[in-house]
Order: structure tokens, then C-alpha cells, then sequence
């Protein structure tokens, strides 16, 4: 999907917290606070990978069980300036 830009109006969907592979989220991250992150799932590891859209940013790894509880919701939609 479409990746939102600074100042950017997004709408996160609560009842999509269970994640899907590829979809953008909503998280809450001890120390960071509410992010967006891409998420990606690994059966080998049983984890959680999160990755910034933004290259700079380390991935963030979650035990898949459980990790609903950091998932605030999937981004539904993005309204910005094109």
C-alpha cells in the first residue's frame, strides 16, 4: 500500500490488530510511543518483524504470540496531499 508523508491524516483500523504480512500498523513501543511500522510475519522465528518505512530506522522484532497487545490497529486509510 501507499506509504504517508509528514503531515499526513491516517485512520487506523482497531477491529484489523492481528497482523497481516505486508499491511502498515499502528504500534505501541515501550520508549517510542505510537508508530507506523510495516509488519511481517516469520513462521521460522515465530516473530513479528516491524520495519519504518524509513531505511534508517532498525527493525523491531515481537514473539507473534501475543503480539496483538502493541498492535493498535491497521491503517485503514491515508488522506494527504498529493
Amino acid at each position: 500500500g501507499p506509504s504517508p508523508r509528514p503531515g499526513a491524516y491516517l485512520v487506523l483500523d482497531p477491529t484489523q490488530r492481528p497482523c497481516a504480512s505486508g499491511e502498515l500498523y499502528g504500534v505501541h513501543l515501550p520508549y517510542e510511543g505510537l508508530v507506523l511500522k510495516r509488519a511481517y510475519i516469520d513462521m521460522q522465528t515465530q516473530n513479528l518483524a516491524l520495519r519504518s518505512e524509513n531505511p534508517a530506522h532498525p527493525e523491531v522484532f515481537l514473539p507473534l504470540e501475543g503480539h496483538e497487545a502493541h498492535i493498535v490497529g491497521r491503517v485503514a486509510w491515508i488522506l494527504q496531499r498529493m
